[in-house]
């Protein structure tokens, strides 16, 4: 009888980058519907974090998107789009 001889496979794990959440407080609910103020400073939030982070994506609702950007509800829900994206800036909570 012939025995049998036992194979062992191992895999490497590469470390994975750390996911970081950041709250931005104080800029309103932001919600799909804004006011002019809350507007102003969403823009110029998405703005500065722009300039630090060119190829950020963006989910926000629809009445604000811009070119580019996905949206609650829709083309950010089940999407990959923006999965190779560093940094990921998500605007308004998504609920009704």
């Amino acid at each position: 009888m012939a025995q049998a001889e036992i194979v062992q496979v191992r895999q490497r794990v590469e470390t994975q980058a750390q996911l970081q959440i950041t709250q931005v407080a104080g800029l309103g609910r932001m919600g799909q519907h804004r006011s002019s103020d809350a507007q102003h400073r969403a823009e110029a939030w998405l703005a500065y974090e722009r300039e630090v982070d060119p190829n950020a994506g963006v989910i926000q609702w629809v009445a604000q998107a811009k070119p580019g950007d996905l949206t609650h509800f829709g083309t950010g829900r089940d999407s990959n789009d923006l999965q190779t994206c560093p940094t990921l800036l998500i605007l308004g909570c998504p609920c009704k």
